[in-house]
């Protein structure tokens, strides 16, 4: 498993992880936990986040799909858990660390001005 120690500056703020860039059985494994529905909610999330001010969204401004309000919700409060996401004070979601280390290059295809990335 190729493993590579990323990380990034925001303010005061040092995030550091290690991130896994190959596609390999580790990443096929993790990858296989979503099913096609929860892919289609989880691109859609990164992508209307990328078009919000500020890139931040409340829950209820997203489009849920084919998800039920409460299972959407469930989702994102996963997608939050897992680091994909972030949650403000006031309840806005935000990118998270890892979709910053692990999606660098869509998130600048999609228009997003992300913080430098230190490779270690």
């Amino acid at each position: 498993c190729d493993l590579e120690i990323r990380g990034y500056h925001v303010g005061k703020d040092k995030i550091y992880a290690l991130v896994n860039p190959v596609s390999d059985e580790v990443a096929k494994n993790e990858a296989g936990r979503l099913d096609d529905v929860h892919v289609e909610a989880f691109k859609k999330v990164i992508a209307e986040l990328s078009v919000a001010a500020g890139y931040k969204l409340e829950p209820s401004d997203f489009d849920r799909g084919r998800l039920t309000q409460s299972k959407f919700r469930d989702f994102l409060d996963g997608l939050v858990a897992q680091n994909w996401l972030a949650e403000d004070d006031d309840k806005f979601l935000t990118y998270g660390p890892r979709s910053y280390l692990e999606l660098t290059e869509n998130l600048r295809e999609a228009g997003v001005d992300v913080p430098q990335i230190i490779h270690l």
